[in-house]
């Protein structure tokens, strides 16, 4: 009679049970096979609980890593710490404090009109560029 158990490491065991045994040889032999079988069983569930493991890690680190280097972090910090862009005066106008990523409306100082609008960049620096009108000198007519 032969049997054959794949096993642990793409191992093949093969068990190969020759007749004209006694009795006694015979339960030994059949002890033996249930061990062998046991271990055999064991190894392949200790493999796929290994397997089982490193991939939930895997997947729980991947997640961990995405979360604090991904946008969806900064959401969350933004409920606690209100980041914003100092006010400043820039191109004859002044610009309030804004918030990261928004454009804000600009005033213009005494001697100018105009409707300027400056972007809050999402590095906390206000852009370079006014858009809308910037801020341009009033003619002044004396009579």
């Amino acid at each position: 009679m032969v049997f054959v158990i794949k096993g642990s490491k793409e191992l093949v065991y093969v068990i190969v049970i020759l007749g004209g045994l006694t009795a006694q040889q015979e339960k030994l032999k059949e002890l033996n096979f249930v061990m062998f079988v046991h271990q055999v069983m064991q190894d392949i569930i200790a493999q796929v609980v290994s397997f089982l493991f490193f991939s939930f890690s895997f997947i729980f680190f991947s997640f961990i890593f995405f979360f604090f280097l991904s946008n969806s972090f900064f959401f969350f910090q933004s409920n606690f710490i209100e980041r914003v862009c100092e006010p400043i005066t820039y191109q004859n106008a002044d610009f309030p404090a804004t918030q990261y990523g928004n454009v804000a409306l600009g005033s213009c100082i005494t001697g100018f009109v105009g409707n300027p609008l400056l972007e809050c960049l999402t590095s906390g620096q206000w852009s370079t560029e006014i858009e809308g009108d910037p801020c341009i000198g009033k003619k002044i007519f004396n009579l």
